[in-house]
């Protein structure tokens, strides 16, 4: 059975006109197909901005995605890096293959 989705040594840093900040560094996770997964951490540990970066909804600037690779297979072609595919493309995939469930939905 193939990965259905692997983050790959993603690194994130957050620029401001004074300074960057590293969110993320060096981050890997492997999800099966079937698996189902919970991000879980204290406050300010980057759950957010690993699951907002596999969708492309970081805002950017200030986020910058440094290094890495989110590979995703839909078992129909082969693994895609999303990192790489335009904006059309993600649209595609959001909510019809890949979806987040965020803690406050109803904000």
């Amino acid at each position: 059975m193939s990965t259905l989705l692997s983050i790959q040594n993603l690194s994130i840093e957050f620029h401001t006109s004074t300074s960057q900040t590293k969110a993320l560094q060096n981050v890997n996770v492997e999800i099966q197909p079937g698996e189902i997964v919970a991000l879980v951490g204290e406050s300010g540990s980057g759950k957010s901005i690993t699951v907002l970066s596999i969708l492309q909804l970081l805002a950017s600037p200030p986020a910058k995605i440094t290094s890495g690779k989110i590979l995703f297979s839909d078992n129909e072609n082969e693994p895609i890096d999303l990192l790489k595919k335009n904006t059309k493309a993600i649209q595609k995939i959001r909510g019809r293959k890949i979806g987040m469930i965020f803690q406050e939905p109803m904000t």
